[in-house]
């Protein structure tokens, strides 16, 4: 019994989507869950938050809770950095970097 993962609708041929599908194969198979946060009310406020635009907008709001946040989802990162950083394209292995600038950001939309 053979058993192949392949990108969906012929994707393959567009290098971003081959990409894309050998990232998602070095992250299956695992969950990540952030640690709780230190505070009840802050935990509360998290609970609250629907979806990522949700959590950035708490944590601009509350500088404090950006740095509790940032320090329960430090473990999870770290775990996907290692998963992803273990992954190869065409030979060369994934290089992970902590964050994107918004410089960098600009930049890299400059040369779409």
């Amino acid at each position: 019994l053979i058993v192949m993962r392949t990108c969906p609708g012929r994707s393959y041929r567009d290098r971003a989507e081959r990409v894309m599908s050998g990232l998602n194969l070095a992250l299956s198979g695992q969950a990540f869950a952030r640690t709780p946060l230190p505070d009840d009310f802050a935990e509360k406020q998290m609970a609250n938050a629907n979806c990522l635009a949700d959590v950035r907008e708490l944590a601009e709001k509350d500088p404090r809770l950006r740095t509790m946040i940032d320090e329960c989802m430090h473990a999870p990162l770290e775990r996907t950095k290692e998963r992803l950083g273990r992954a190869k394209y065409d030979g060369n292995r994934v290089v992970v970097r902590d964050e994107v600038v918004e410089a960098e950001m600009e930049e890299i939309r400059g040369l779409l």
